[in-house]
């Protein structure tokens, strides 16, 4: 690109000691070059990247093989509905990828425990202190209606959490991305049912997802932006989550500091909910 714009401006100082042509030439250079920039622009637009559809799939798998354990210590934010507020937490999260696993504690100054959510066997509880309450459930709770508003949703934490993973049974469909600088893939499992739509960028980092429910819809979208690499793995250090199915939802998590592939202390998984703090089973609405 360089060594065609240099040829051009040199065609173009040539030209000036030819008074009869200097008026006409100048602009058939141009013309030509944005002639190939336009052919160029199609023919990628048009190109199947099947020469790095195989790097990148391969490439995404080991990522989510490396890693078996996270522990971070981060902020969390969530917006407020209506305002351009955003309220901030101090939290420190651990997720297992098999068996799946969550946890994750919010603190605030002056306030050592502020919210406290586990997620196991696709069941979670959260215990909130400042009405002495711990909300139960299974995860599947959230994608249906349910009386209450709660924006730590267990399985769109988890779904940021861990390393997207393409299985051999699902089918994708690659094209390039709007910009023309990454690749978007459409994956559908093996009946043709959307999963997912991926943005993929030229690091092969997933800078965008979107999550389709079993009726076809959109109903999660995540933004994975600030990748770093934390010694065995590249991690997103800022994640944005919106949820629009069943109700509108908005998380932030804001990354300090990461560690993959440490053990989980054994204290993570044991019920430290208080026993005097009201129980609250979350079921589906019936309205």
């Amino acid at each position: 690109m360089n060594r065609l714009s240099t040829n051009i401006f040199r065609r173009s100082d040539a030209l000036k000691s030819k008074p009869d042509t200097s008026a006409k030439q100048p602009f058939r250079v141009r013309t030509g070059f944005l002639i190939l920039i336009l052919s160029a622009s199609i023919s990628l637009a048009n190109a199947e990247p099947q020469n790095q559809k195989n790097e990148i799939l391969a490439e995404l798998n080991a990522a989510a093989t490396r890693v078996e354990t996270v522990k971070a210590s981060l902020q969390v934010g969530i917006p407020h509905p209506t305002a351009a507020l955003v309220q901030w937490t101090e939290a420190l999260v651990a997720y297992r990828k098999n068996p799946e696993f969550l946890y994750l504690k919010g603190y605030q100054p002056l306030v050592p425990l502020y919210f406290l959510l586990k997620s196991d066997s696709d069941a979670f509880s959260l215990f909130v202190p400042r009405v002495y309450k711990v909300f139960r459930g299974k995860n599947k709770i959230f994608d249906t209606s349910i009386d209450i508003d709660i924006a730590l949703i267990p399985q769109d934490i988890i779904l940021a959490l861990k390393p997207l993973r393409i299985n051999d049974t699902d089918h994708t469909e690659w094209k390039l991305a709007k910009d023309q600088t990454a690749f978007e893939l459409t994956v559908k499992d093996k009946e043709g049912k959307i999963l997912r739509k991926i943005i993929i960028d030229s690091s092969e980092h997933v800078r965008y997802q979107v999550e389709y429910n079993d009726a076809g819809f959109p109903y999660l979208e995540i933004w994975k932006d600030d990748w770093r690499d934390t010694g065995s793995i590249f991690f997103p250090y800022e994640i944005k989550m919106k949820r629009s199915l069943p109700k509108k939802n908005e998380l932030v998590l804001k990354f300090k500091e990461i560690r993959p592939n440490e053990k989980l202390e054994e204290k993570l998984f044991q019920d430290t909910f208080p026993k005097d703090a009201e129980v609250v089973e979350l079921k589906e609405s019936s309205g």
